[in-house]
């Protein structure tokens, strides 16, 4: 209601780099001042409870996952990994700025949708939700639009295939060529 960003974290309680973000990150003063009033702290033992099915739902892939999520519970941005205080808060100031996240790159996108940093971004963002479909139709459109002249969306054309189809013979061919 009050238009507050969700922060879900999704732990184990076995992981050692959950307790870490547990111990160093969160308690960390600055970090408390910044979030304080912007965010809405969750806390998802990804192995108990509901854990595992909005885990599933959010596609978490590893620990700790902190899933940016608007009052709808669509998400907008993730950290993945542990990350140091001075980096946490970095990450946060972007995200509650609405920086590079993917409600801002999806409006970048529809002012400008051949821009290659744009549409890499966008297919990085998507990837890193485990989306690999939509990171997959992002690079095609680099490649499309033949913006790409160092060959990076065809190299993660071919890692996008690979995993998709589980054959990793075209990806080491490329990289073999190139």
């Amino acid at each position: 209601a009050e238009g507050k960003i969700i922060l879900a974290d999704f732990e184990t309680e076995w992981w050692t780099w959950c307790d870490r973000l547990d111990v160093d990150t969160y308690p960390d003063p600055e970090v408390i001042e910044f979030s304080v009033g912007r965010f809405i702290g969750l806390k998802i033992d990804a192995e108990k409870d509901d854990g595992p099915e909005l885990g599933d739902l959010y596609n978490v892939q590893g620990y700790p996952t902190i899933v940016f999520l608007n009052n709808q519970g669509n998400e907008i941005d993730r950290v993945v990994g542990y990350h140091p205080p001075e980096q946490f808060l970095d990450e946060l100031r972007r995200i509650h700025a609405g920086k590079g996240t993917l409600t801002d790159l999806k409006s970048k996108y529809e002012k400008d949708s051949t821009n290659f940093s744009i549409l890499f971004k966008l297919s990085q963002k998507y990837d890193m939700m485990g989306n690999n479909n939509v990171a997959r139709k992002y690079i095609k459109k680099i490649i499309n639009n033949d913006v790409d002249s160092a060959g990076t969306a065809i190299f993660y054309d071919h890692l996008y295939g690979a995993r998709e189809s589980g054959n990793p013979d075209p990806l080491i061919e490329f990289a073999e060529k190139t």
